[in-house]
């Protein structure tokens, strides 16, 4: 082909033409041969997944996207995407479930339930019941007892210096028990025990009824009654048990009962004494 040809205008544009073409071709080889390299590499590698917090204006913590991939050899891949909100200030994540988590005060959460306690609540003593509780009384009454009105055995000193000096005036075991102690002296240095569990009453009406008597409270509540003299409980040792304790005075007592605590965290007191 001579020059002249080559130079014509229309040769030019032909060329022009083919060169465009042989480019073409070529940039889309390469583009071919680099995606099938990054397709391979896609099939043998595993790309870490990635997490975004948001924080909204509320105070909460947003999980938005957890998200990770594989790619195939042919260069596709596929994503996975979980999105969830979590409350609170503080966000964990773990590979298995989430357990249940109470932070509040007063509360404890224990699988399948939440069990509270409010502030201000009588804590339980023995067998389950509160400071102020005591068994049930049975029926009927026993030999010792001067009557079981509502099942509590009464017993009664009521003559001068009448049980003075006994060690113990043992209540029943197994029922209420109120000790009346309206003689003059009449329980003048005497160790009174209360049931292990049921209620104890111990009146002091007379002159000087209780004076240097002891007192053993047990289970259950337990209450020393002060009244008409003021040296009816002179000089008592009142010595507290689990439940409610409490000397209850009606009349001053000058040198009166001294309250022994028995370390448990229901009342151990003296009023109006």
């Amino acid at each position: 082909m001579n020059a002249a040809v080559l130079s014509s205008p229309r040769a030019i544009g032909y060329i022009a033409v083919v060169r465009g073409l042989l480019f073409g071709l070529f940039v889309m080889g390469a583009c071919n041969l680099d995606t099938g390299g990054l397709g391979g590499s896609a099939s043998g590698s595993a790309s870490a997944g990635s997490t975004t917090v948001a924080a909204p204006p509320d105070g909460s913590t947003t999980l938005v996207a957890s998200t990770s991939a594989s790619g195939g050899g042919s260069g596709q891949g596929s994503a996975d995407t979980t999105e969830g909100t979590s409350v609170g200030t503080t966000s964990t994540m773990s590979s298995g479930p989430t357990p249940d988590t109470d932070t509040t005060p007063g509360s404890s959460t224990t699988e399948g339930g939440t069990t509270t306690m409010e502030v201000g609540d009588t804590m339980p003593t023995t067998g389950g019941r509160s400071c102020g509780e005591g068994p049930e009384a049975p029926n009927g009454c026993q030999k010792g007892c001067g009557g079981c009105p509502g099942g509590a055995c009464m017993i009664e000193c009521d003559g001068q210096q009448e049980c003075s000096g006994q060690n113990p005036i043992a209540c029943p075991d197994d029922r209420p028990c109120r000790v009346l102690c309206t003689g003059s002296q009449s329980c003048e240095n005497a160790t009174i025990q209360c049931p292990p569990d049921h209620a104890c009453e111990i009146v002091c009406n007379g002159e000087q009824a209780c004076i240097q008597a002891t007192v053993l409270c047990g289970g259950g509540p337990c209450t020393l009654r002060c009244d008409v003299d003021d040296q009816a409980c002179y000089q008592v040792q009142f010595n507290c048990g689990v439940s409610d304790s409490i000397v209850d005075c009606g009349v001053g007592q000058p040198d009166g009962p001294v309250v022994m605590s028995s370390g448990s965290d229901c009342a151990c007191e003296a009023n109006g004494c």
